[in-house]
């Protein structure tokens, strides 16, 4: 009995101590991440998302008011301003690879545009059930796909449960997701919210996010050019070969000697593949007749414009003896190696300080003259300069090897979000950075005033380095 009553005692002092080291550590505390420790299941390429397959992609060249029809080989209905079916038309290849277009008659009349509604159609079953479907084309990876609806053009994920985050739920910004299907097509966006009839959160239909509005900036026109394949991901962890970039295609139009006329629209786009940043240029003809009807289209050849590595020198080695004995010295020594994007970084700080008020917190300071600004900048540089993007340099060590280096005054420990990726927008590296929880926690914590953010694009790949000192 005595032996019973001091084993008890034993375990109650373990649980007490356990119990009040707990209570005394803030659990709000930032850390500092790896790479490869926290990653977004959409970033690892563990996703349970499917890979779109062919069936799924529609060429850039088909014009955007053609929808492709259900069941039908290369048929689509041609849809005027207002929503309404005007008749449907075939394209055939040819042996030059052009398509040829024809009117033709369809028994694929079960879908019927929804009068007042964009892109919503009401479904005739052969037992006469009808139903709705939204038509989605995503023009950044080229897809399609038709939603199930109600007859106002709701999604079915709108009032779906959200306590728990499924896997085809892809975070945009803040709490907006995008919304993908069994075959990996995006279906379109939904907030996050409060359930208002309970406990919990649920899904709530949105638009598209407005990028320039939701980071709190002027404009982000480029980045909304510079969209990515939503099934890519690449990482320095990773090989990956993945759309990069896509620049809008600029139109000529000539006039033909048997009156139809031509548009020419080229596409640049950036891909990584194998390691290589590749930049192609790819040119389509629409050949029209002079009612303004599409005769035939045709893709023309895809030129390599460019082909760069990636990132810094893989073999590249660090050399500590180096490394000067001041931070401002350092910081001129590296800086001639590469070129600091701070307007992406001002961006990036703008997404970050608008995240911070709209959760009640202060804005930080990012100044020029800043330890954390300095740090951020040797920090990237030396990434860029390596193609490292580890929280522990070859070159420095870790973020606290640096701060005592080079005697940075400081009470609280210092905390840095580091990431090397093909080429990324402000947007992206924002919500990249916000999707992660040891990062996001840095980001909103309270014991810091001031952050030093730095990114350099080098050969198609992003480095950013976030500093955060009090």
């Amino acid at each position: 009995m005595k032996s019973l009553f001091l084993t008890f005692a034993v375990l109650c002092l373990i649980f007490g101590g356990t119990w009040v080291a707990k209570a005394n550590t803030p659990i709000n505390r930032p850390e500092t991440v790896d790479e490869e420790a926290q990653t977004a299941w959409y970033e690892n390429g563990t996703t349970t998302v499917a890979a779109a397959g062919d069936e799924w992609y529609i060429d850039p060249e088909i014009p955007v008011n053609y929808v492709p029809v259900p069941g039908e080989d290369e048929v689509y209905m041609v849809v005027d301003d207002s929503g309404n079916i005007t008749g449907y038309r075939k394209r055939v290849q040819q042996s030059d690879g052009s398509w040829l277009w024809t009117d033709v008659e369809t028994d694929s009349s079960n879908y019927t545009p929804v009068e007042g509604a964009e892109n919503l159609y009401s479904v005739t079953d052969e037992d006469g059930n009808t139903s709705y479907k939204l038509y989605v084309r995503n023009d950044d990876d080229n897809t399609y796909t038709f939603v199930d609806a109600n007859e106002n053009g709701t999604p079915y994920y709108n009032g779906m449960d959200a306590t728990t985050i499924a896997d085809n739920y892809e975070k945009v910004t803040g709490n907006i997701y995008a919304v993908y299907n069994n075959n990996g097509i995006k279906e379109g966006y939904a907030e996050r919210v409060p359930n208002p009839g309970g406990d919990g959160y649920i899904w709530q239909a949105t638009q598209k996010p407005d990028i320039s509005q939701l980071d709190g900036i002027g404009s982000l026109a480029d980045s909304m050019n510079q969209q990515q394949s939503s099934n890519s991901a690449g990482d320095l962890s990773q090989s990956s070969s993945q759309s990069a970039q896509i620049t809008p295609p600029p139109q000529t139009t000539t006039n033909n000697s048997d009156g139809t006329y031509t548009v020419t629209s080229t596409q640049t786009e950036t891909k990584t593949v194998d390691g290589q940043s590749v930049m192609t240029q790819t040119t389509y003809y629409y050949t029209y007749a002079q009612d303004g009807t599409l005769i035939s289209t045709r893709k023309g050849d895809t030129e390599v414009i460019s082909s760069n590595p990636l990132g810094g020198d893989n073999n590249a080695t660090p050399d500590p003896s180096l490394i000067q004995n001041t931070l401002d010295a350092e910081l001129t020594r590296v800086s001639a190696e590469v070129t600091f994007n701070t307007s992406k970084a001002q961006e990036v700080l703008a997404s970050l300080n608008a995240q911070r008020v709209s959760e009640g917190l202060p804005q930080l300071t990012m100044d020029t003259s800043s330890d954390a600004y300095k740090l951020a900048c040797v920090r990237v540089a030396d990434m860029a300069i390596y193609n490292n993007a580890s929280t522990s340099s070859p070159t420095y060590g870790t973020l606290e090897d640096m701060v005592s280096r080079w005697s940075i005054n400081h009470t609280k420990t210092p905390a840095e979000n580091v990431w090397g990726t093909p080429t990324k927008s402000a947007s992206e590296i924002h919500s990249r950075f916000q999707s992660i929880d040891a990062m996001r926690m840095t980001r909103m914590s309270s014991d810091y005033t001031h952050v030093g953010i730095a990114i350099v694009d080098v050969n198609g790949q992003t480095y950013i380095a976030e500093v955060y000192l009090d």
